[in-house]
């Protein structure tokens, strides 16, 4: 993945994506899903920080999926983001606006 205009990544093993952090953010980066490693699963979860080039917060979760003889793969993501520009990412109830 490579962000444009500014915005970058931070990859995280945090179990709730509740905070952003303020520093560390890389522009770029790359996962390699090798079927030749000994520790292989046809599973991967990534989750990730994500810093806009406006300065805003958000987080995701990704999980792609290979399946049977490598020919299908899925990709499925939950988006986090918080328009007022604050790192706290952690959803409010009370501000639900979908419902």
């Amino acid at each position: 993945m490579q962000g444009l205009n500014g915005s970058g990544f931070v990859l995280s093993d945090d179990e709730f994506l509740f905070k952003a952090p303020e520093s560390g953010y890389q522009n770029s980066f790359t996962v390699i899903h090798n079927d030749q490693v000994p520790n292989y699963r046809p599973q991967q979860m990534l989750r990730f920080y994500v810093k806009t080039g406006t300065g805003k917060y958000a987080a995701a979760e990704v999980t792609i999926s290979v399946w049977g003889d490598l020919s299908r793969a899925d990709f499925r993501s939950i988006l986090y983001y918080n328009p007022s520009g604050s790192r706290n990412l952690e959803f409010d109830q009370d501000k639900w606006i979908n419902r």
